[in-house]
């Protein structure tokens, strides 16, 4: 991402009337994000937009959910892309003390939903693997291991804010790239990455390639997945 800002700091932007850059790196590697408040009360709705380079998914939250809940024998206890992403979306409640509706005037109680509102040609999601807690008055940064089951083709459309759309394929990603970290802090560790070209995969190790096969790719505990738009005239 600092590539990405370094580069569009050299081109004349194109900002419109909202403010927006609708230049090629803002096409190929940002989206924003709509966050909908409605309040309890009186029912009005507040609208956010920010843009974002990567979508953050917290697989721990269906880990410890799938732990919680009564598993057939024949279901995985591994967490999944689309459940993460599900969460991700679904509305949440925020209490009274944390909302204060510009409606009612008054702190009321509320629903809040994230949805993607646009969508770049790119889409990075990272997968939360690092986070902290508190031990005797310390915070320490921690690294949450685990795999999270993750598809070679993602229709993204169920997770917007946008109507459905009249194209079967016009939200649909491809994976291009997982990205792995060993190592137990983020400040230091190894970063590997598999790449596709054409119908092939690759691993990137320092100054080592070699060639890889999709169930390698697909046993992985990603960090990061990157996958393109498949139609990108949608954009």
């Amino acid at each position: 991402m600092m590539l990405v800002d370094k580069l569009h700091e050299t081109i004349e932007p194109s900002i419109d009337s909202k403010g927006r850059c609708h230049c090629f790196f803002h096409k190929a590697f940002f989206g924003r994000l709509q966050s909908e408040v409605t309040c309890d009360g009186c029912g009005t709705v507040s609208r956010t937009q920010d843009p974002f380079s990567a979508i953050s998914l917290d697989f721990q939250k269906q880990v410890r959910r799938k732990k919680k809940a009564i598993i057939k024998m024949s279901d995985s206890a591994i967490p999944d892309l689309h459940s993460a992403l599900q969460s991700y979306t679904s509305p949440e409640v925020l209490p009274a003390e944390e909302y204060t509706c510009r409606g009612c005037g008054v702190p009321k109680s509320a629903s809040k939903r994230l949805r993607i509102r646009k969508l770049p040609a790119i889409l990075c999601i990272q997968v939360k693997r690092f986070g902290g807690r508190m031990a005797g008055g310390s915070y320490l940064q921690e690294k949450h291991e685990g795999k999270i089951d993750f598809p070679m083709m993602i229709d993204m459309e169920p997770y917007t804010a946008r109507k459905k759309s009249q194209k079967a394929e016009s939200l649909v990603y491809d994976l291009e790239s997982v990205i792995v970290h060993h190592g137990q802090q983020l400040q230091n560790g190894h970063y590997f990455a598999f790449c596709r070209q054409d119908d092939r995969w690759f691993k990137f190790d320092d100054e080592i390639v070699s060639v890889s096969t999709t169930e390698e790719v697909l046993r992985q505990e990603a960090y990061l997945l990157f996958y393109s738009l498949r139609c990108l005239n949608v954009l």
